[in-house]
């Protein structure tokens, strides 16, 4: 019975990259884990406002990022039509406590908003309370 014993291999390091055997083909890319992994607090309190037609007003309660956190950098709008998807339909920085949508489609249609709060290292906190307008 034989046994073989496969060749050492060395892999390089450069900087983030790593590489089969000096010059060879990259292997993979290294992405540090970011120091921050801890989301802001949910934003509360959503109520809608001046309600036209074709418009509405949103407003909030501001959220916190926790001690230690990157800050907080903003606020994603979320808006469903009746039965449909969820989808962003805006983004405000993180002193803005309200947002007006517009062009809404009039005549009994049915939206509902939430709002999500993010900080500066991308972590997204819970949705807000839903708010559920129908145009006129």
């Amino acid at each position: 019975m034989s046994t073989s014993v496969a060749a050492q291999q060395t892999i390089y390091f450069k900087k983030d990259h790593i590489y089969n055997g000096h010059g060879g083909k990259e292997i993979a890319i290294v992405t540090p884990v970011p120091a921050d992994q801890t989301a802001p607090t949910a934003p509360s309190g959503l109520s809608s406002s001046n309600l036209t037609s074709t418009s509405v007003q949103l407003t909030w309660s501001g959220s916190t990022d926790p001690a230690g956190g990157s800050g907080l950098a903003g606020y994603k709008i979320y808006r469903q039509r009746g039965t449909g998807a969820r989808l962003p339909v805006g983004t405000v920085g993180a002193s803005t406590l309200t947002f007006i949508d517009r062009p809404l489609q009039p005549g009994g249609t049915s939206y509902t908003y939430t709002i999500v709060a993010f900080d500066k290292a991308q972590n997204h906190s819970a949705a807000s309370n839903a708010v559920t307008i129908t145009t006129p």
